[in-house]
């Protein structure tokens, strides 16, 4: 089961260092990280919060899209949401399983869906 508050507090908390990692053709425009599109591409349409609250809520203005920094994860690498957040804990260190564990109930895919909804 992931923990879904702690993902969320550490991409809130890590979010611009995320995007350079995961997004490095992006740029810095004010509170957001600019890219083309899910894709990554250089370019201005896709915008990533960077701050307060909303940090890691993308919303790509071309196609009205948007979500969670992992579902973003999951749209540019073609993942399912426990590899993407796998991703995201590989790369900063962080584990982001309860107990260590890995078996999910569909309360927990509830959960998790949840997520990706915001």
């Amino acid at each position: 089961m992931i923990d879904g508050n702690r993902l969320d507090e550490v991409v809130r908390s890590n979010i611009e260092t995320l995007c350079r990692h995961f997004f490095p053709a992006g740029h810095k425009d004010g509170c957001e990280w600019k890219i083309a599109d899910v894709s990554g591409a250089k370019g201005n349409s896709l915008g990533i919060e960077l701050s307060a609250q909303k940090a890691g809520v993308w919303r790509d203005r071309a196609t009205n899209e948007g979500g969670s920094f992992p579902n973003l994860i999951m749209r540019n690498r073609a993942l399912r949401f426990p590899e993407a957040v796998d991703e995201i804990s590989r790369f900063l260190g962080v584990d982001f399983k309860v107990n260590g564990n890995e078996h999910r109930s569909s309360e927990n895919e509830f959960a998790e869906t949840a997520l990706l909804m915001h």
